[in-house]
C-alpha cells in the first residue's frame, strides 16, 4: 500500500507539470510573494495585535548532562522531581557515577555551596578560589582544590551575610572523639615524611598546615543541623527576621528552647513563609540532620525567590509546533524548532541542535529535546543570554500529565487507522491515528500504513488518540523482505533459567526460550553475565528471527518492581474506580519483626496487582465487599507511590515460622516446616531477593520465614519469604564464588598458592556457611584487576608490585610501612581471605582471584579452632561514606552449632575499614561504596574478638 501511495503522489505531481491551470496558479503565487516581500520592507500599521515571538537556543554539553542526571539511586523517590529539577537548574549535583545519594545527610559544606549557587555566586566563588595560593611546605602540597573551594565558600558566605563569623567558629569546634581521630590522621600523614629530607622545623610546619586543613575538612563535612540550614536559608532569601516576641510558629514546638537564640527570628520567618516545617506537629528537631533530598525539595519549593538572583526566568506554555530543519549543505546537521505558546498569547521559538540541546524532565526521567511532543504542557527556564537551561513536561489544566507510551507495534489496521501497541509492562493499548498525525522513523517522515510489525515506538497521545509517533529502527526498513532486528519480543517474569535457556511466565502461561553465546543481557543499561538475572525479574526478550527460539537480547527491568515492604493490615475502604485500597492498622516487617507503620492509614494502588482469597483470584469489586478484613501483602513502589504487588486475605489465626523446608510436595501442594504440614497454592505470596516469585521456586532445605493461617480445615501458607540469598551457590555457566581462608604460601607468574593456615590446621573453604578443611594446596591466578588489600594498614597494593618487588618505585608507594612489608616479603606465610571465582571447564577448574584480603592474624588460630569467625547476611539499609560503614536491615547471623540462620532484632552497622568488597563480582574500594544501593543483598564475614566488634573482612554485595 505504501508503494501505491507513492505512485499516486508521483502521478499527481507529473500532472501538475503539464496543467495550464496550474501554470496560472504559479503566476498568482509569484505576485503574492512579491506583496509579502514588500510588506516586510515597509512598515505597515495594522488594527490587529501582533503576536511576539522570543527566540532561544540550547546549551552545549546537554548530552553529557542528561547522562549524569539519570541517577540510578532515586527511582521513584518521593523527592525525585525536586532532585532532577534542582540538578537541571545547576544548584545541586550528584555525588558521582550517576548517583545522588538522596537519603544521605547533607554536610554543612554542601549546604553552604547550594545556597551560594542559589544566589548566583559561581563566578565570585571561582575568582575567590583562583586568588588563593596552593599551600606547600618544603615542596609538599597540602590540601586539594576541593579544600580551597571550601575555604573560599566560607569566606564568601560571610561576605554575603549568609554565615556569621561566630557560626563559622562554632563549626570548627570538634568533640574529644573527633579531636583524637584528627590527631591520629595527622600523625599518620606526618609519619610518611619522618625519614625524608625535611628538617624538624619543616616537619612542625607541615604538621600545623595538615592539621588546619584536616580540621576544616572534618568540621564542614559533618552533617548540617536543621537549625543551621534554616538560618542560612532565610538569610540567602533575605527573609525579614521576626521580632523575638512575635514567634507564633515556633511557639507550637516543644523543643523551641533547644534552638539557638540568635537563629529563632530567622527560623520563624522561614516557617511563616511556609518554606520549612517541623519534623512533627510539635517538634522541630533543631540538632537533627537534613537529607540531600530534603534540601532539594526545600530549594525547589522556594525557587521563585532565588531564580531571579541566578538570572533565570521560568515560563509555562504548551508546545504548539514541532519542526525538523535540515541544513542543505550538511544533511547531518539538523535543527529542532519547538514553538511554545504562552497563556498570554505570546510565543517562544526554541532552536535546538545536537551540540546545543537541553535536559527535559518527563515524570522522573531525563531526556533530550527529542522527547518533547506536540501538545505537551511545559515549563522552560531561560537565562538572560537567551538560552534555555532546562525544561519540564508539566501537568495540563485538567490535571492529567501529557501521556507518553513506549512499546512495540503488534498490529496495524490501515482501513480504520488503528494501532495495537504492547508496552514494556505487557499491557495492550488500542490507539487511533488520525490523518495528518506526525509519524517518523529514525527522525524521517514515514507513512502510517508502512509501519513495520514489531517497530519500537514512542507515542504522545491524548486519551487513545495519537498526537505524534516516533519509531526507532537500526536498519533500513525499505529493504525488501526486511525484518527489523529485535522486532519480535516477549515480556514475562523469570521462572527458571540456566546458561542455555530461560523460562518466563506471564498471566499463567509458561514459555521457554534459548540463550546462546550471542545473547546480550542488559541490566541497568549495561551488559551483565547470565547469573545476574534473578528469579522473579521482569524481563523483555527480543528476537532477531520471528520463527527462532534463540534470544537476541534480554533486558532486565530496573528496581521499580522490587518488593519494598511486607505488610499485615486491615481493609478500611476500596476505591474501585481509582484502583486503590485504603489500609489501616498496618504492620511492616522490619528488623526481622512486625512493627507498626508510621502512618495510621495508607492508600495503596491495587491496579494490576494479584488479589487472592485463599487459592482463588478475586477482583477489586469483590475486595470492596471485604471491609474490615485482615490481609497480607507484598508492596512495591510505583511512580513514587506504594502499590500492592500481591495480596492474600487472612483466613484463620496467624502463625509464624522461621525455619527450614523439611519436605516439599508439588503434586499435593504441601510443605513441611518444624514437623508441621502446610498447604500452599497460587495465592501464596512468595518473595526471594526482594522479588515476587512463583510457588514453583520453593525448594527443599530452603530457609524461610513464613506466615500461615490456622483454621479448622488445616494450615495454609499465606506468605513465605525465602531468606537464602544464594550468593555462594553454583551459578549458570558452571561458575561460583568461593571464599577461602588460607596461608599465602607462594607467588608465581600472576599465580598465588594457598597453603595450610598452621600446624594441625588445614586451609579452609566456606561451604554452606561452614568452614570445611582442605589439605591439598591450590593455585589461583590473579590479574591487574584483582584487589589486593592489607586490612591492617588499610592500604591497597598494586598487583604488579605485589608479584615482584623488583618493580617497586619508592615514589609509587607513599606508605613507608607498606613499602617495607613488600620489600621484606612480609605477607608470605601469613593468613589471608581469598575471594575466588571458580569455573568448571569440564576437565579442570579455573580459579581467578577477584580479591585478596591480607590479614596477618595467624597467631589467633590456636589448636585448630576458629571461634572468632562469624557470618552474617542482610539487606543494605544505608551506606556511610564518611565513616566507611555499612548498615544492614533484617540481619541474620549464622549459628554454627544449630547450623541455621538466626534473626537479629535490630539494624546492624559493619565497619568496612578492614574489608574487601565485591559488588556483582567487581571488587570496589571504599571510595566506590557509593555504588552500593539501598535494598541490595549483602553477605558479611567478620572476625570478632569482642561482642561489640563489628569489623568486616569480606563483604559480598549483589544488586
Amino acid at each position: 500500500m505504501g508503494t501505491q501511495n507513492k505512485r499516486m503522489r508521483k502521478s499527481q505531481i507529473d500532472q501538475k507539470k503539464y496543467d495550464p491551470l496550474h501554470t496560472k496558479k504559479q503566476a498568482v503565487a509569484m505576485v503574492l510573494m512579491v506583496l509579502i516581500m514588500a510588506t516586510s520592507l515597509f512598515p505597515v500599521t495594522a488594527a490587529t495585535p501582533f503576536t511576539s515571538v522570543d527566540s532561544y537556543r540550547g546549551l552545549p554539553g546537554a548530552v553529557q548532562k542528561v547522562r549524569d542526571m539519570n541517577y540510578t539511586d532515586i527511582g521513584d523517590h518521593w523527592a525525585a522531581e525536586s532532585i532532577l529539577d534542582i540538578t537541571g537548574l545547576g544548584v545541586m549535583s550528584g555525588t558521582g557515577n550517576r548517583q545522588f545519594a538522596p537519603n544521605r545527610s547533607i554536610t554543612a559544606g554542601e549546604a553552604l555551596m547550594v545556597l551560594l549557587k542559589a544566589r548566583g555566586m559561581e563566578e565570585e566563588l571561582q575568582e575567590a578560589v583562583a586568588e588563593q595560593d596552593a599551600v606547600e611546605v618544603a615542596g609538599v602540597p597540602v590540601g586539594t582544590e576541593a579544600d580551597r573551594q571550601l575555604v573560599a565558600a566560607v569566606e564568601l558566605a560571610q561576605q554575603e551575610n549568609i554565615l556569621t563569623e561566630e557560626e563559622a567558629a562554632d563549626l570548627l569546634e570538634l568533640s574529644d572523639e573527633e579531636t583524637d581521630r584528627l590527631d591520629e590522621e595527622v600523625n599518620k600523614a606526618v609519619d610518611e615524611y619522618l625519614y625524608s629530607e625535611l628538617t624538624s622545623p619543616e616537619l612542625t610546619e607541615l604538621e600545623n598546615a595538615l592539621r588546619n586543613q584536616m580540621e576544616t575538612r572534618k568540621a564542614w563535612n559533618r552533617p548540617a543541623q536543621r537549625q543551621q540550614v534554616a538560618a542560612w536559608f532565610a538569610r540567602t532569601l533575605n527573609l525579614e527576621p521576626a521580632e523575638p516576641s512575635q514567634t507564633p510558629q515556633l511557639a507550637r514546638f516543644n523543643d523551641r528552647r533547644q534552638i539557638d537564640e540568635e537563629k529563632r527570628p530567622l527560623i520563624e520567618a522561614a516557617l511563616q513563609a511556609n518554606y520549612i516545617s517541623g519534623t512533627s506537629e510539635n517538634t522541630f528537631s533543631p540538632a537533627e540532620s537534613m537529607s540531600r533530598a530534603q534540601m532539594a525539595a526545600l530549594m525547589m519549593k522556594s525557587s521563585a525567590d532565588w531564580l531571579p538572583q541566578r538570572g533565570i526566568t521560568p515560563r509555562q506554555g504548551k508546545v504548539s509546533d514541532l519542526r525538523m530543519i535540515e541544513t542543505p549543505d550538511n544533511p547531518q546537521t539538523r535543527t529542532r524548532q519547538i514553538t511554545v505558546k504562552h497563556p498570554d498569547n505570546t510565543s517562544a521559538l526554541l532552536e535546538l541542535t545536537q551540540r546545543e540541546d537541553l535536559p527535559v524532565r518527563r515524570r522522573n526521567q531525563i531526556y533530550l529535546s527529542d522527547q518533547i511532543f506536540d501538545g505537551d504542557p511545559v515549563t522552560y527556564y531561560s537565562t538572560d543570554e537567551n538560552h534555555v537551561k532546562y525544561m519540564t513536561v508539566t501537568t495540563s489544566l485538567d490535571g492529567e500529565a501529557s501521556p507518553v507510551l513506549t512499546g512495540f507495534i503488534e498490529s496495524i489496521d490501515p482501513n480504520t487507522r488503528t494501532l495495537k501497541v504492547r508496552d514494556f509492562n505487557d499491557r495492550e493499548h488500542h490507539l487511533k491515528v488520525p490523518p495528518g498525525t506526525g509519524v517518523t522513523i529514525n527522525g524521517r517522515l514515514a507513512i502510517f500504513e508502512d509501519l513495520p510489525h514489531g517497530l519500537e515506538v514512542t507515542i504522545s497521545r491524548l486519551g487513545n488518540t495519537v498526537n505524534t509517533l516516533q519509531g526507532t529502527l537500526e536498519e533500513d526498513p525499505d529493504r525488501h523482505g526486511y525484518i527489523p532486528p529485535e522486532s519480535r519480543f516477549k515480556v514475562g517474569d523469570v521462572l527458571f533459567f540456566d546458561e542455555n535457556s530461560i523460562e518466563i511466565q506471564n498471566r499463567g502461561t509458561r514459555e521457554t526460550f534459548q540463550i546462546t553465546n550471542n545473547t546480550q543481557i542488559l541490566r541497568d543499561g549495561s551488559r551483565a553475565p547470565v547469573h545476574q538475572i534473578k528469579t522473579g525479574d521482569r524481563v523483555l526478550l527480543l528476537f532477531d528471527d520471528i520463527y527462532s527460539p534463540e534470544i537476541a537480547t534480554i533486558r532486565v527491568e530496573d528496581d521499580e518492581r522490587h518488593i519494598t515492604d511486607m505488610i499485615r493490615a486491615t481493609i478500611d475502604s476500596v476505591d474501585n474506580r481509582a484502583g486503590e485500597v485504603l489500609l489501616r492498622d498496618i504492620q511492616r516487617f522490619d528488623e526481622n519483626r512486625w512493627v507498626p507503620h508510621s502512618d495510621s492509614m495508607v492508600q495503596y494502588r491495587a491496579n494490576n496487582g494479584q488479589l487472592f482469597e485463599g487459592a482463588s483470584e478475586i477482583t477489586l469489586a469483590q475486595l470492596d465487599r471485604m471491609k474490615g478484613q485482615q490481609i497480607y501483602a507484598a508492596v512495591e513502589e510505583s511512580y513514587g507511590r506504594p502499590r500492592i504487588a500481591k495480596l492474600q486475605t487472612q483466613n484463620g489465626s496467624t502463625q509464624t515460622y522461621d525455619s527450614r523446608i523439611q519436605r516439599l510436595e508439588f503434586a499435593t501442594e504441601e510443605l513441611e516446616v518444624d514437623y508441621n504440614r502446610f498447604n500452599f497454592h497460587p495465592g501464596t505470596i512468595v518473595i526471594q531477593n526482594n522479588r515476587l516469585v512463583d510457588r514453583l521456586n520453593l525448594d527443599k532445605d530452603q530457609n524461610i520465614y513464613m506466615l500461615a493461617d490456622m483454621s479448622p480445615t488445616g494450615r495454609n501458607a499465606a506468605m513465605i519469604s525465602i531468606t537464602d540469598q544464594g550468593m555462594l551457590d553454583p551459578r549458570p555457566g558452571g561458575t561460583r564464588l568461593v571464599i577461602y581462608q588460607a596461608r599465602l604460601q607462594d607467588l608465581f607468574d600472576y599465580q598465588v598458592e594457598l597453603g595450610r593456615i598452621g600446624y594441625q590446621l588445614d586451609y579452609l573453604r566456606l561451604e554452606e556457611n561452614r568452614w570445611e578443611s582442605l589439605r591439598s594446596a591450590r593455585r589461583a591466578i590473579f590479574s591487574e584487576d584483582t584487589l589486593i588489600y592489607d586490612s591492617e594498614l588499610e592500604e591497597a597494593i598494586n598487583p604488579g608490585v605485589f608479584l615482584d618487588t623488583r618493580f617497586i618505585d619508592p615514589q609509587d608507594i607513599e606508605n613507608r610501612q607498606l613499602r617495607e612489608r613488600i620489600e621484606d616479603r612480609f605477607y608470605y606465610d601469613k593468613t589471608a581471605y581469598f575471594l575466588i571465582r571458580e569455573t568448571d571447564t569440564g576437565n579442570s577448574t579455573h580459579r581467578e582471584a577477584l580479591a585478596i584480603n591480607l590479614a596477618p592474624r595467624a597467631q589467633e588460630y590456636e589448636g585448630g579452632t576458629m571461634a572468632t569467625e562469624h557470618s552474617a547476611m542482610g539487606v543494605v539499609d544505608t551506606v556511610d561514606l564518611d565513616n566507611n560503614s555499612l548498615t544492614l536491615n533484617n540481619v541474620r547471623n549464622w549459628n554454627g552449632l544449630s547450623r541455621r540462620w538466626e534473626p537479629v532484632r535490630s539494624r546492624q552497622e559493619f565497619d568496612t575499614h578492614t574489608a574487601v568488597i565485591l559488588l556483582n563480582d567487581d571488587p570496589i574500594t571504599a571510595e566506590e561504596m557509593y555504588r552500593i544501593r539501598s535494598g541490595a543483598q549483602a553477605y558479611v564475614i567478620q572476625n570478632r574478638t569482642a561482642s561489640d566488634d563489628h569489623s568486616a573482612y569480606v563483604i559480598v554485595i549483589e544488586q
